[in-house]
Parts: C-alpha cells; structure tokens; sequence
C-alpha cells in the first residue's frame, strides 16, 4: 500500500512569525510588543507546566515585556500550532493537502510539520468530481 509523506520544517524565525500573528488574530489578549523568542516544549519533557496548555507538544510565546519581575507569556497547544502553521502555508502559497494525517514534531529548535496520506486519501484526492 502506498504512502506519501510530506515534511515542511519551519525555522525558529518563520514559527515566530507565524505564531505571533495567529494569537494576534485569535484575540489571545496578547501584548502589542513583539515575541522575543519562543520556547519549543514536547510531550512534557521541559520543566514548563502550565494549566492552559494540555500535555503534549506545545509553544510558549515570551513577549517583551517593561517589568522583568512580570514576563508576559502565551501558552499554545498543538491544535493551535498546527492552525498557525497552515495558516502561514495557505498565506505563501505552499499547497497542503486536505486529506491526510498531520503531525507536528520538534525538529532541532524548530518545528516540522508532517503530512501522511494512505492510498485511500490519495485515490480520494485524484478523484475527479
């Protein structure tokens, strides 16, 4: 049985972009300044918990922030990530296929986004309506 797989990796610059302006968009009360880094953390494996990100992969947003005693942060889950990342995909020009798994994994101190489709999720995509 065939499967095509799709990987697209996005650096750390790309992900803030991204990122950014999807909890701009979102209205996720984030500040006007600008994201300063972000910090990747996957399946829990960082020292970072928090109680509005659920386990699994997600990304911390560290805004610039004038009191240092009270850094501004924004917590975002995978779904959230993902809807970024196809988002700035659609935003490029770069296709994605509707059908198929998606997946997102830590890659370096980025992040790939992988694209998998069976044969049926290929036949289905050639079929012509």
């Amino acid at each position: 049985m065939p499967v095509d797989v799709r990987k697209l990796i996005f650096s750390k610059q790309e992900l803030r972009l991204a990122l950014q302006k999807f909890a701009k968009e979102q209205n996720l009360n984030v500040p006007e300044s600008h994201v300063e880094d972000i910090q990747i953390v996957d399946n829990g494996q960082s020292r970072v918990v928090s109680d509005n990100a659920p386990e699994g992969l997600k990304v911390i947003l560290h805004y610039t922030s004038s009191d240092p005693q009270n850094p501004i942060r924004v917590h975002l889950n995978e779904n959230q990530i993902l809807e970024a990342l196809v988002n700035m995909c659609r935003g490029l020009k770069i296709p994605l296929p509707r059908r198929g798994q998606k997946f997102l994994a830590k890659h370096k101190d980025a992040l790939a986004l992988t694209i998998g489709m069976n044969e049926q999720d290929i036949r289905s995509s050639t079929q012509v309506g």
